[in-house]
């Protein structure tokens, strides 16, 4: 399904069993074998008992079944509804070409700690420490990759003006995308389900191809920085580079993409808003002014009443929609959808700032990705005090993997620390004594972040009862 889009989530039948190999709570039922030779009707059923305390071990309730339904009434009218059509413009999902040795060494040529399977190379590391999975890895996998940036946290201060962003490698760009707290100040949705049945939710990039617009989904490799997530796409001779990294010193999510031979393409970027807790849950108010978009919740809320987003693209004129654009009858029918088209393109950006008090846009800092990485690194290198292992002063093979994965716990415990939710936790969660008071807080400790330290505490303790002394199970920001 990953590389076709097409469900193959049932994969044999065995008597009267479906074994799936997907981990799912889905229930199946599954008729009799039947050849059609003529027109045939099936009725599926449940059966709801307040008690039953024998196994069930034959049918049951027949009578009660075929009596119900007989009950129902028949329908002899109907309404004719007119079909939805999709303009022909917009094609089927694009996956990119497996790559091989030769392609993967082009794009990666310095690599390490190397995964094979079956002789085939599925994932590495950069020497920067970022994680490659390639497209072979993910279609082994029942869970997607994925991976989580945030504005650095500060050090001794907690700050609650951070950005976060989640991304996954079947082409999810960006997704539950929230200023402070990540149940309630959410910009856009999160990821339905592990297995991308669903491509309206969140950011993604539709391009054009062949003469249809096409949407990204699995690329040849997908990059997992401390900062950033990168996914590349295979397009004919060209390579087409996406790339959605937090920006250091101000709450702000950077989308970039790039033909890598200077291709122009015509691309069409979905965003699907929910400025609160769901989609579909509360209205929207968006302006433009100066080619930027202001985005608020229709209904104030308290701490922050003036909490807004600001989106921007870069690299010349764009224009926005709904989601009218996909039909032939032009009539917008998903009321979340912001379309951003941009025509003839070989790079652009789309800057998502987010802002919890009332003020105007700012310039995201012209900073180019190298820039942004070494401030990254040295970010990542205060917050572990330096630790780096070596051996008689020689570099080791399996000292190098504690280094690197050194790296990525200090990443998980600051990501559980300033915006706590995961990969499989969409809903999110707030900042409060169960989240930070485990890893975060040990982190903190072990790290001598003393003050940080401090300060935590100091926060949740404010929030204790004084009449029973019990603590407020969450503290929300």
């Amino acid at each position: 399904m990953k590389l076709t889009h097409i469900s193959d989530s049932i994969r044999f039948q065995c008597g009267d069993m479906i074994y799936s190999f997907l981990p799912t709570g889905d229930i199946a039922l599954q008729s009799n074998s039947v050849t059609l030779t003529e027109k045939k009707s099936f009725t599926f059923y449940g059966l709801f008992l307040s008690d039953h305390p024998r196994k069930v071990s034959t049918l049951e309730s027949i009578d009660q079944i075929l009596s119900a339904y007989h009950a129902l009434p028949v329908e002899t009218e109907y309404e004719a509804l007119p079909r939805i059509k999709v303009r022909p413009l917009f094609g089927k999902p694009f996956s990119s070409p497996l790559w091989g040795k030769t392609m993967t060494d082009r794009i990666f040529p310095h690599k390490k700690l190397e995964e094979y399977a079956r002789g085939r190379l599925l994932s590495f590391f950069l020497p920067d420490d970022s994680h490659v999975v390639l497209a072979q890895k993910e279609l082994f996998t029942e869970r997607p990759h994925g991976n989580i940036v945030t504005t650095h946290a500060d050090m001794e201060c907690i700050n609650h003006n951070l950005i976060t962003s989640t991304h996954y490698m079947y082409g999810i760009f960006n997704s539950q995308t929230a200023i402070g707290n990540t149940t309630k100040h959410k910009l856009l949705s999160t990821a339905r389900g592990q297995f991308n049945l669903f491509k309206n939710s969140g950011q993604r990039i539709w391009v054009s191809i062949g003469g249809q617009f096409r949407i990204l989904g699995l690329p040849s490799a997908f990059v997992t920085g401390l900062h950033y997530s990168r996914w590349f796409y295979q397009i004919d001779d060209d390579i087409l580079q996406i790339t959605s990294r937090a920006v250091s010193g101000q709450p702000g999510i950077v989308t970039e993409a790039q033909s890598l031979h200077g291709v122009s393409y015509d691309f069409i970027v979905t965003n699907q808003l929910v400025m609160g807790i769901h989609e579909f849950s509360a209205p929207i108010s968006l302006e433009e002014e100066n080619g930027v978009l202001h985005i608020y919740p229709d209904v104030p809320a308290s701490p922050y009443p003036d909490w807004h987003y600001d989106i921007s693209v870069s690299g010349g004129e764009y224009s926005w929609s709904d989601d009218r654009i996909f039909f032939e009858d032009s009539l917008p029918r998903n009321g979340t959808m912001l379309c951003l088209s941009l025509h003839n393109r070989s790079h652009f950006q789309i800057v998502l700032q987010g802002f919890l008090e009332k003020e105007a846009s700012r310039a995201i800092p012209s900073k180019s990705f190298r820039q942004e990485e070494l401030c990254c690194q040295t970010y990542y290198a205060r917050a572990l005090c330096g630790f780096f292992l070596e051996k008689d002063g020689k570099p080791d093979k399996e000292l190098e993997k504690l280094n690197t994965i050194s790296k990525w716990y200090a990443h998980n415990a600051l990501i559980h620390f300033s915006a706590p939710h995961g990969l499989e936790q969409p809903g999110g969660a707030a900042w409060g004594t169960r989240d930070v008071c485990q890893g975060s807080f040990e982190f903190f400790l072990t790290t001598q972040k003393y003050q940080l330290a401090r300060n935590i505490l100091l926060q949740i303790y404010s929030r204790q009862f004084s009449a029973t002394g019990g603590m407020a199970s969450m503290v929300y920001v």
